[in-house]
């Protein structure tokens, strides 16, 4: 699949009628790109980016301003339709959660090492300024569509803004949504019983440790301790 039909295919995942009123998350994931391709879909949304958008885009040179470029023509040609965007936005939230080879918790590590280049802490070519990404999606699904395909709310996991945003759509990696069976066992979770957040929190940190991430733990203690 190209760049279009891939933000085609996350666009009518996430944004429905169904939805109308409800929160949602741009939750992407590898799992959710194989159910999407029905193969294997990492990779294949990946070189998708990496080779853009078709037609030409001026001033569009990278994956970053390449969904700048379309949120600017699409909103000048009347914002019909779906965010054009979208696939961009995903590629972000997948590096918040992408099992790396390096095990690197650094955000700009993963999403450089998902995009095949050198595993270092610098920013992709205009990610800070893709921010406008993110508020434009809020004030389109919130705003224009009166939330009627969904929800959508800027958050921030954590204390760099242009970091936050994607991390605070995915909490966990696919490894770490393997274990929590384990976790919960063993902190003697009944799923019957209804916990607060907080003390919820505060057993999955106990039990979690080894077995979760340090940037998911940080999170958790913040939460069990009222954050």
């Amino acid at each position: 699949m190209n760049y279009e039909e891939w933000n085609n295919k996350i666009a009518s995942y996430f944004f429905r009628p169904e939805y109308d009123g409800r929160r949602l998350f741009l939750s992407v994931a590898n799992a959710l790109l194989n159910q999407l391709a029905e193969t294997a879909g990492v990779r294949a949304f990946v070189n998708a980016l990496k080779q853009g958008p078709s037609g030409h885009l001026k001033y569009a040179r990278g994956i970053c301003s390449a969904g700048r470029a379309l949120k600017d023509r699409w909103r000048n040609g009347g914002a019909v339709g779906m965010p054009p965007y979208l696939a961009t936005l995903a590629l972000f939230v997948l590096a918040a959660s992408f099992e790396n080879e390096s095990e690197s918790d650094g955000y700009h590590k993963r999403l450089n090492e998902l995009l095949g280049e050198s595993v270092t802490n610098d920013p992709i070519g205009g990610f800070y300024p893709a921010f406008e990404l993110w508020e434009d999606l809020e004030n389109w699904a919130n705003n224009e569509r009166n939330g009627q395909l969904g929800i959508f709310r800027i958050e921030f996991a954590g204390n760099w803004k242009y970091v936050a945003v994607p991390q605070s759509q995915t909490l966990l990696t696919e490894k770490e949504h393997a274990v929590l069976p384990e976790i919960f066992s063993g902190a003697g979770l009944d799923p019957t019983i209804s916990v607060s957040n907080e003390e919820l929190a505060r057993n999955v940190v106990q039990h979690g440790r080894g077995k979760l991430l340090r940037r998911t733990l940080r999170r958790l203690e913040n939460r069990g301790e009222g954050g």
